[in-house]
């Protein structure tokens, strides 16, 4: 489940990872306990038909836009929505399924990890309106002790920089969303078909928005030096050249030159953050009935 501003989506997964149902309700989103109990009828209902056509469901995954507690179960920073503080036990007060939640950075990177096996140790980059990322280690999500790991979109890209909605100033987030690209009132998927027309100043706000995309990366780098997989609402509209132009980027300005790695696009799915917190049931079932290394 994602609860976004104006939307409630849904999506039912089985044990391949393949999305089976799906349920979108313009639903605006509000940190009450009405909606809380709305939202777990909705869910209730579409789970229920799931099991009839499908089988036991096993939970339900909330894919969070915030920050989580070490153990997963309040959202510590959730500024985005404005829940911080928001609980998992308020969130699924209605719903009659067990619950967890994920961050949506994280789960989108638990999709990548499903659908690609080689996946070893990358950072995530997923370019967003509002930007996030996640680490793989050891071909496994790497949350850290304190659920934050690869909050990229934090970072302080430019000091003193634009102000950001955490309260900072010049981090990634303010220079990498690619609500920076459009001129004003044109949409995101405005500001690539103008720019696949060739206009110039078009290209000029590209290029700067990939150097501080680059910058990005190579700062994540230094901490972990693996593949890069690059993924969100941005991602989808870049074309093979833009990944090659943006590794080159990423190589210039990296202080060991070039080393070698892989920078690729996201897998890119619709709706892959939902897919991969519900990702999280499958794996925990699977290992508990197949192991791990079987499943691996």
């Amino acid at each position: 489940v994602v609860m976004r501003s104006n939307e409630l989506r849904l999506c039912a997964i089985n044990l391949y990872g393949n999305v089976i149902e799906k349920r979108n309700d313009a639903l605006p989103y509000r940190n009450t306990n009405v909606y809380y109990q709305r939202i777990g009828g909705i869910i209730n209902n579409f789970a229920a038909d799931v099991e009839k056509k499908h089988g036991k469901v096993l939970g339900v995954s909330f894919a969070i836009q915030g920050i989580l507690s070490p153990d997963a179960t309040t959202i510590i920073f959730g500024t985005i929505m404005g829940n911080t503080g928001l609980t998992l036990e308020t969130i699924s007060q209605s719903v009659h399924y067990p619950c967890m939640m994920i961050h949506d950075s994280d789960a989108s990177a638990m999709a990548e990890l499903w659908f690609d096996s080689t996946l070893t140790d990358a950072v995530c980059v997923y370019l967003e309106r509002r930007p996030g990322g996640a680490v793989i280690v050891g071909g496994k999500l790497y949350q850290g002790p304190n659920q934050c790991n690869g909050a990229i979109e934090h970072m302080t890209l430019v000091p003193g920089g634009r102000e950001c909605y955490c309260g900072q100033r010049g981090c990634m987030d303010t220079y990498c969303s690619p609500e920076t690209l459009p001129e004003d009132y044109e949409s995101i998927p405005g500001f690539f078909s103008v720019l696949e027309q060739g206009e110039r100043h078009h290209r000029e706000r590209m290029d700067e928005w990939l150097d501080y995309v680059a910058q990005a990366i190579v700062n994540a780098r230094s901490i972990i030096a693996g593949d890069v997989i690059v993924g969100g609402e941005a991602a989808q509209h870049l074309e093979d050249s833009d990944i090659e132009d943006l590794k080159a980027r990423v190589i210039a300005r990296s202080p060991f030159g070039t080393d070698h790695f892989n920078l690729r696009k996201s897998y890119c799915a619709e709706d892959q953050n939902i897919i991969g917190a519900a990702l999280r049931f499958a794996e925990n079932y699977l290992d508990d009935i197949c192991g791990a290394a079987v499943r691996g």
